[in-house]
């Protein structure tokens, strides 16, 4: 059921989710959270349910607009926060097939990778080396992404910060080859 929800991405969002109160038992949203709450609440409540039904039906359309959107997230730590907390309890609760396993890991890569990118879109070289100090120890799993791997080795940070800026400009010339602007 886990490997189901995150797939079809019914797993976070309470606006399609109906629940009987019994379910939900002592489950309380982590109020530490002021993103992904709903989420992590919502993978609680499911490895309690015996049974699920899934509609194919798309019943409601959910707006993201640029500067006004609860999903647009410029803390990077809080992205990491998630991610860990996500790990811990998919791993001891959910993770009971390799499939879960490996559906758990990609959405921690996306996770990570995020957090990196809000990092280097949103703040400057001393929060970002801040950033690196509190939190290099702090990955749950390796994650196969070249800039993430970068900005969590134990090399001097001027060095991972030189390596991260040319490959994230390495990126953006291989997008640009791939995908000529029409």
């Amino acid at each position: 059921m886990f490997v189901k929800t995150e797939e079809t991405q019914y797993y976070g969002f309470l606006w399609n989710e109906v629940i009987k109160r019994s379910v939900i038992g002592a489950i309380r949203f982590d109020e530490d959270l002021c993103w992904c709450e709903d989420h992590l609440f919502s993978l609680q409540v499911f490895s309690h349910c015996r049974s699920m039904v899934m509609l194919p039906n798309k019943l409601y359309h959910y707006c993201i607009t640029p500067d006004n959107s609860l999903s647009d997230v410029r803390n990077p730590q809080l992205i990491i926060d998630v991610a860990n907390k996500e790990w811990d309890y998919k791993v001891k609760s959910l993770c009971t097939s390799s499939m879960a396993v490996e559906t758990t890991k990609n959405t921690y890569y996306g996770r990570i990778s995020y957090a990196i990118d809000v990092l280097f879109k949103n703040k400057n070289y001393a929060e970002r080396r801040k950033f690196h100090l509190a939190n290099l120890k702090g990955l749950r799993t390796h994650v196969p992404n070249k800039s993430v791997s970068l900005f969590f080795s134990d090399k001097k940070y001027f060095i991972i910060e030189a390596l991260i800026r040319f490959h994230r400009i390495l990126s953006k010339i291989k997008r640009h080859i791939l995908i000529p602007n029409s």
